[in-house]
């Protein structure tokens, strides 16, 4: 026996070498070859050549770090049957190739290849060569693994019709986030893979690719200078790919869905195709802060439009959006698409937000509003299936009827403190350390939707209040959220609820 040690990791003089000492075994020899580290950087053609006359299947497709060996004949007919390999990688070490073989001397090749990629995911390892910044999805320990969807275990939600709803994903520059918004959308139960399409820029095709190792469908859109310019076309773009469908559920960039984001939708679903007034289901509460935002089984009606992550009516997006983009939507959805739109329409949102937006970095023209909607801690749910406690009222007469019981049966708090508040000293309210009560606070305003006092008074319970910008989820000039595990209303004096007031309560003036 002998042997020999071949560099072609990088002494390129080597390979000649190598081709010469292959050319002398006599056909009644047998060769053993194996790669030691990387045997791959400086091979060269005429090697791959020499040893693929000797019955080797893979010595083509030697790749960087590749662990790889297999035993052979001079002129062998077809492939040997005693090769292995593992494949590595920039980033990858791979496992090693321990077999033992008992070798007739005088073998025979097969016309077919040993299999050595049955466990391999060779779209995502080519994926994974192409694409730097991938390193735990890259990873050896994870590099051949096929991303698969969460089973439903909820029976009062089988077989719902959120599940064959199109869900929409248009696609930012951020590689990590699109990677994790992929993740969490798969531990979603239920989920159907199939109804999922990722829409992206045909200049950045990374995010079209590794959609495709998620069985997402795709389609490639014609590049945009801004994300709504091309948000507006995956709008388009879906409704045709579903012409029959009459809901959608879009997610805009770095949005991450909790696992129960189809859950809470299963259960607005019914309260939403009955009133015309509903036009959908947003997943974000926009004053979901940390501190405040505290009751996971509670929804609320309100005129907002966060976008984000939210499902909307076909009729609505027909209606209102198609062809109207340039005029009510110009901007970022974050702005205020509902801000001239019909006054009657709402959304339905939850206390605790089902999705999260990572944190915005970066330069932007409006740091107050950024700093505020995504850079202040906010609360998700946990991603536990909670039962909407008032998924039934959330229907319009319905809903009048929960908060005038609400409102009526509130403990008002006092206002003797209030221009701790209005000065920027504090909350300027006492609220008692109890849970799932009912508060109050009544204030005047000069018309219909004026804001003022309400703004002042979302700042002092650290709601969303940005300087330029509108309060958020407000209904009927009535300001709903949670605190503390308690539910407080701010009633404005053009609200219909302003009628609890008791006579001997001091409402919030302008000073």
């Amino acid at each position: 026996m002998e042997t020999y040690r071949y560099d072609t990791y990088e002494v390129v003089a080597d390979n000649a070498a190598l081709v010469a000492r292959l050319k002398t075994v006599s056909s009644n020899h047998v060769i053993l070859v194996v790669a030691h580290d990387d045997a791959s950087t400086s091979i060269t053609e005429d090697v791959r050549v020499a040893l693929s006359a000797f019955g080797s299947a893979y010595i083509s497709t030697l790749a960087f770090r590749d662990v790889w060996g297999f035993v052979g004949r001079p002129a062998l007919s077809g492939y040997t049957p005693y090769e292995d390999m593992e494949l590595g990688g920039q980033d990858i070490w791979p496992v090693p190739v321990d077999r033992k073989y008992c070798v007739a001397q005088n073998f025979k090749g097969s016309e077919k290849k040993a299999d050595v990629s049955k466990s391999k995911n060779m779209n995502r390892r080519t994926f994974c060569r192409k694409f730097d910044g991938y390193e735990d999805f890259c990873s050896a320990a994870h590099i051949d693994k096929y991303p698969s969807p969460t089973q439903l275990n909820d029976s009062s939600i089988k077989g719902h019709p959120i599940f064959n709803v199109p869900i929409m994903i248009v696609p930012g520059l951020g590689h990590v986030a699109t990677l994790q918004q992929f993740d969490a959308l798969m531990q979603v139960p239920g989920l159907n893979p199939e109804m999922v399409t990722v829409l992206f820029d045909q200049k950045f095709e990374e995010s079209g690719l590794l959609a495709k190792l998620y069985n997402f469908p795709t389609v490639e859109l014609t590049s945009s200078t801004k994300y709504v310019l091309l948000f507006e076309k995956a709008l388009e773009q879906i409704w045709s790919h579903y012409p029959k469908a009459e809901h959608l559920i879009a997610l805009e960039e770095e949005v991450i869905p909790t696992k129960d984001f189809l859950h809470f939708m299963a259960q607005c679903w019914s309260a939403l195709n009955q009133d015309p007034t509903l036009v959908g289901i947003s997943a974000w509460n926009e004053n979901g802060f940390e501190n405040i935002s505290s009751l996971s089984d509670v929804a609320y009606r309100g005129r907002m439009f966060p976008g984000l992550g939210f499902l909307i009516k076909k009729s609505f997006y027909t209606d209102y959006l198609r062809g109207n983009m340039s005029s009510c939507c110009y901007k970022r959805s974050w702005y205020g698409w509902f801000s001239k739109l019909p006054s009657a329409l709402e959304m339905i949102f939850p206390d605790v937000s089902r999705v999260l937006r990572r944190q915005f970095l970066g330069l932007t023209e409006n740091a107050e509003l950024i700093q505020q909607y995504f850079n202040r801690p906010r609360v998700v749910s946990s991603g536990n299936s909670v039962a909407i406690s008032n998924a039934q009222t959330l229907l319009s007469a319905a809903y009048e009827t929960e908060l005038e019981k609400l409102i009526s049966s509130s403990t008002p708090l006092t206002t003797e403190n209030v221009q701790d508040c209005l000065s920027g000293r504090g909350i300027g309210f006492y609220v008692p350390d109890v849970k799932e009560k009912s508060f109050s606070i009544f204030f005047m305003q000069k018309r219909d939707n004026d804001d003022a006092l309400l703004s002042l008074l979302c700042k002092c319970f650290r709601l969303f209040s940005a300087n330029g910008h509108l309060v958020r989820g407000k209904h009927k000039d009535m300001m709903r959220f949670s605190y503390k595990g308690n539910q407080v209303f701010l009633v404005g004096s053009m609200s219909p609820y302003f009628k609890y007031m008791p006579a001997s309560y001091r409402p919030v003036v302008q000073s």
